[in-house]
Parts: C-alpha cells; sequence; structure tokens
C-alpha cells in the first residue's frame, strides 16, 4: 500500500508538472487554437490589473525564492523526508503555474508589434526554440531527477536518498545557464509587446537573475541540484 501510494504521489507531482509546463508555453505563446492567452480575457482598469499582476508573480516568486533556500530545504526535509521533497516542490509548483496563468489579468495596450508576416513568424520559431532549448537542458540535466521520479524509485524501493555521481563544473554551468537564459527569453520572443506582456517579462528577468544570485549562494548544498550522470571520464 504504501508503495502504491508513493507511485501516484510520484505520478500525480510529473503529471501536474508536465501539464502546468504545456499550459504555460501555451499560455505565453498566444497560439490561435490554445484555449487560454496572455493578452485575451476580462478587461479591468489597469492600474488595478498591474497591482494584481504585482501581487500574484510576486508570490509565486518569493515560493521559489524561499524553497531554493538551503535553510528552507532543510526544514522540509524533516517534514516530508528527502526523497518525496522534489515531487512535492515541483507539484506545489505546477500548481502556482496554472493560477498564475488564470489568475492573470490581461492588459493589451500594445506598445509595440512586427509589422510583417514574415518577422511575425520568426519571432514565433524563436519562441518554440527557446522552449526546446529550456526542455532539452532539463534533460541534460538529469529528468527523472529534476522531476523527483528517481527520488520516488528510491522512496519505493525503501532506500534512502543518494544524489547522483557529480559532474564537471563547466557541464554543470553549460546546463544551468541554456535553463536560465532560456526561461528569462522566452516571455521576450513575440511579435506583440503589451503592457501585461512587458510586465511579466520584466518579472521573469528578475526573478530569473535574482534565483540565479540565491543558487550561486547556496552552491555549498551541491547534491540539491538535479545533474546528469556522466561517464568516467567526463567528470
Amino acid at each position: 500500500m504504501r508503495a502504491f501510494a508513493l507511485a501516484a504521489y510520484g505520478t500525480v507531482s510529473y503529471v501536474s508538472s508536465m501539464v502546468s509546463l504545456v499550459l504555460f508555453f501555451g499560455w505565453l505563446g498566444e497560439f490561435s487554437s490554445f484555449p487560454i492567452r496572455l493578452d485575451e480575457g476580462d478587461s479591468f482598469p489597469p492600474l488595478e490589473a498591474v497591482t494584481w499582476n504585482a501581487v500574484i508573480m510576486i508570490g509565486f516568486g518569493l515560493f521559489h525564492s524561499a524553497w531554493a533556500r538551503t535553510s528552507v530545504k532543510k526544514s522540509t526535509r524533516l517534514l516530508i523526508g528527502r526523497n518525496l521533497e522534489r515531487a512535492t516542490y515541483n507539484l506545489l509548483s505546477a500548481l502556482l503555474a496554472v493560477l498564475l496563468c488564470f489568475a492573470w489579468r490581461p492588459i493589451p495596450l500594445r506598445l509595440w508589434e512586427f509589422p510583417s508576416p514574415a518577422a511575425t513568424q520568426a519571432v514565433q520559431i524563436v519562441f518554440v526554440l527557446l522552449g526546446i532549448v529550456h526542455m532539452t537542458s532539463i534533460v541534460l540535466m538529469n529528468h527523472n531527477d529534476f522531476f523527483g521520479l528517481r527520488q520516488i524509485g528510491l522512496a519505493i524501493r525503501g532506500e534512502d536518498y543518494r544524489p547522483l555521481s557529480p559532474v564537471s563544473e563547466g557541464y554543470y554551468l553549460w546546463t544551468r545557464v541554456a535553463l536560465v537564459i532560456s526561461l528569462a527569453l522566452i516571455p521576450w520572443a513575440s511579435p506583440i509587446m503589451t503592457v501585461g506582456r512587458l510586465q511579466l517579462c520584466l518579472f521573469v528577468t528578475v526573478y530569473v537573475v535574482l534565483g540565479a544570485w540565491l543558487s550561486n549562494r547556496d552552491r555549498g548544498d551541491l547534491e540539491t541540484v538535479p545533474v546528469a550522470a556522466l561517464p568516467e571520464g567526463t567528470r
């Protein structure tokens, strides 16, 4: 029964993460066939919308920034255990990402846009490529560990948490830079820039920079970083 409950928890966390990623990228990309879009929805007074969006973005950022702190991680591990830490983080992150998309109040006032269809298509291609880079970096950092599946497997087998084999500093930095830079650039890759999108772009940029800084401060706890196991000659 315990093994089934752990497997179910890991499955729910993973599926929620995948759904939230698809929803978030579709919401940002504003594809014509996607049900929700960043710049579409009920209209609100601009100041009210800006304030509301700022509140939900700050809440989103505070959760991620707090969880990235070593002191918070240690407290969390005492409560739920090391093997459930990553799955729990991903589940909560997925719920917050979905909430951000649905709670967002659009501000569709256009600041600039690309006039030609060719330029619009080129920017949309860049958006897709950045998304591919972002997801590829997760795979290279070790997909199963990043989403907590490996740790759930250890818990099912009754094994204590153990970190992955270390990788070279260069490999770690390369995958990390690809992850954060692609995330920072994705919201900007739009043929139309509205006030609402600009607010989100600025927030994501600040969030990525601040997150990278906090992560570097806590590099002493390196086993918490999901990295890929490489052949012996590359470690």
